[in-house]
């Protein structure tokens, strides 16, 4: 009797390891598949990437922007993203605002979005002078409002489907090289959040 108790405890204990073993095989495994970008035959750092409404994927690079279909990549130079000189030149940052438009800053402070034709316009032809005057740090987008800082410590709101901008402040001591401007958040009781390096 002792030998069937003991026998029916390893069937049970089979038949228990079988059930786990298959309920974990039928869990779900994620899939990573390396996308070869390549320029000119020499691999690229992608640092920032962006998917819009369509489900193109738009990779930033020093170079300029890779937008990727799922099966072949059309790179946009970076002479045709920003307009200004871009010899030394990168691209700095991209995302995408409440309304899919695609924006891209490039680390000399110039800022363009990509227009429904596919080109890409610098944010001068809307305001105009605009990147004359200021150099674009940082940018950010809450709820339609494109947030830009400047490197000499302002900040301002620019709605993209008005074309209005306007100055919001202006960072005390900045111009002595004090309080540069790290990153900036837009909380949803209008309060707006800087923080500095000093």
């Amino acid at each position: 009797m002792n030998k069937k108790l003991n026998r029916n405890k390893i069937y049970a204990l089979c038949v228990l390891g079988l059930f786990c073993l298959s309920y974990l095989s039928g869990q779900h495994s994620s899939n990573f598949i390396h996308l070869s970008s390549k320029l000119d035959n020499r691999n690229i750092k992608v640092t920032h990437t962006v998917q819009d409404s369509l489900g193109f994927v738009w990779l930033a690079h020093a170079e300029g922007i890779s937008k990727y279909d799922g099966y072949n990549f059309e790179f946009t130079p970076k002479e045709s993203i920003f307009r200004e000189d871009t010899s030394s030149d990168e691209l700095k940052k991209i995302f995408r605002d409440a309304k899919g438009v695609i924006w891209a800053l490039s680390m000399n402070g110039q800022i363009s979005y990509l227009e429904k034709n596919g080109r890409f316009l610098s944010i001068d032809q809307s305001i105009k002078g605009f990147q004359k005057k200021h150099k674009v740090t940082i940018v950010n987008e809450d709820n339609g409002v494109i947030w830009f800082t400047s490197d000499k410590g302002s900040i301002y709101s620019y709605d993209h489907s008005k074309g209005i901008v306007d100055s919001i402040t202006t960072i005390p001591g900045h111009s002595l090289g004090l309080n540069e401007v790290n990153s900036l958040v837009v909380r949803k009781s209008d309060q707006l959040i800087v923080s500095t390096y000093r």
